[in-house]
């Protein structure tokens, strides 16, 4: 009994510090000296600055975007040598589904051999024959599904070639403001 009421008793203190003003005071301090860590700048310091001195801000913020463009360009270059590699998968792809049909026209044309012969039982040689023809109607299904999926792949890479062309014209006009280095150029 006594442990429980002095359970009780803790968990009520807990609560009145928890909403207590002091407490929150302390709270939003520490949560100001956090983020005064964790942030570059504030933000609203910032902002009482004059004009005349934010030069030197607006250039490396031009740096900053610069910097960001060569970054979504360097992913969009990822972007497209997976889709490239992706179409070279389709493409083996492709090339072991024509090798599977033609080990399937051989065994078919065998089988119509030995039924044209009447060699073996008949029965079973028609089974085989249409499991054979099964297989192969299969088998160029997802031939055609895959063909479909890499006319898509050549399609998203033409798309990215043309986006990447574009934002490389578009950055070679910026690294003559912003130079890729980082560094900018000495001022006078």
């Amino acid at each position: 009994m006594k442990k429980t009421a002095t359970t009780i008793l803790f968990l009520f203190l807990v609560a009145c510090l928890y909403s207590c003003e002091t407490t929150q005071t302390v709270k939003s301090t520490i949560t100001s000296k956090v983020a005064a860590l964790t942030a570059s700048v504030d933000e609203n310091l910032y902002a009482q600055v004059p004009g005349e001195y934010q030069g030197p801000v607006k250039k490396a913020e031009e740096e900053v975007r610069a910097a960001e463009a060569r970054v979504a360009l360097a992913k969009q270059k990822k972007e497209l040598a997976d889709a490239r590699s992706k179409l070279a998968g389709y493409a083996l792809d492709l090339e072991e589904a024509d090798g599977k049909i033609s080990k399937i026209s051989v065994d078919t044309a065998k089988v119509q051999a030995m039924i044209e012969a009447g060699v073996g039982e008949s029965e079973k040689n028609e089974k085989l024959l249409s499991d054979l023809r099964v297989k192969k109607a299969k088998t160029e299904a997802d031939k055609a599904q895959t063909s479909s999926k890499m006319t898509g792949t050549e399609e998203h890479i033409r798309n990215l070639e043309r986006e990447i062309a574009s934002a490389e014209e578009a950055l070679s006009g910026t690294e003559t403001a912003a130079p890729a280095s980082g560094t900018a150029p000495a001022e006078k």
